[in-house]
């Protein structure tokens, strides 16, 4: 699962854009939640280009936009067979640039906020996007792939988002791109370098958009992890 990820304008961000081909400055976002609009990174007629898009994906299909379904997150192993999920899988994937993401576990009783991210490197996150049209209205939205989580992560979560090597980009960018090698990007990351930071609770509040979201509340765990 994946229901909160930052942005933070750095220089790790910075040049994760400049990789990925598109010239744009994005701003700092610490606590950003499903249904909030985000840039996602994807391939257009022009080249790339950066879209806001709404996280939380509306299908072409649907009759109107609505939450009363969880579609924040597109779980890979339903990408192909979701009604919801097979066109924009085949047709509509995007990059979602993030510094890092929130996860959360159960210590002493309550729910603890993990910030996890690279401190040497930005994240491309896995999405896939589809656009809602009537004549009354136009929606580009988006949901964020996740995997189910490589063992050195399952102490925090059993699931993760898919963070994609710059060697997939390319593939997953491309709507011409053969099936068989798209799937070949859905892959769990290595998590070697990557860091687990507890942070302030009160970003569990959505509404909360001040740097606490990254501001440790204790010691780091680094990555991969060995035991609970």
């Amino acid at each position: 699962m994946c229901g909160r990820y930052n942005i933070i304008d750095d220089p790790l961000t910075r040049q994760l854009l400049l990789d990925l081909g598109v010239n744009i400055q994005l701003p700092t976002r610490y606590n950003i939640a499903p249904t909030e609009a985000v840039p996602v990174v994807c391939e257009t007629e022009r080249g790339r280009a950066v879209h806001p898009m709404r996280w939380w994906l509306t299908p072409a299909w649907a009759r109107e936009v609505d939450t009363r379904f969880s579609m924040f997150n597109a779980r890979a192993e339903n990408l192909e067979s979701s009604k919801a999920f097979r066109g924009p899988f085949r047709h509509h994937r995007g990059i979602l640039p993030a510094s890092g993401f929130i996860e959360w576990r159960a210590e002493n009783g309550h729910k603890q906020p993990y910030w996890i991210h690279h401190p040497q490197q930005a994240l491309a996150l896995g999405g896939i996007w589809d656009i809602w049209e009537r004549p009354e209205a136009y929606l580009e939205s988006c949901a964020i792939v996740t995997l189910e989580a490589p063992l050195g992560f399952r102490p925090l979560h059993a699931r993760m988002p898919l963070i994609l090597p710059q060697t997939a980009w390319d593939v997953w960018l491309d709507p011409d791109s053969p099936l068989d090698a798209v799937r070949e990007c859905l892959k769990p990351v290595d998590l070697s370098g990557m860091v687990a930071v507890p942070v302030d609770r009160a970003i569990n509040n959505a509404r909360n958009k001040d740097d606490r979201a990254i501001r440790p509340a204790g010691p780091p765990l680094n990555l991969p992890l060995t035991s609970s």
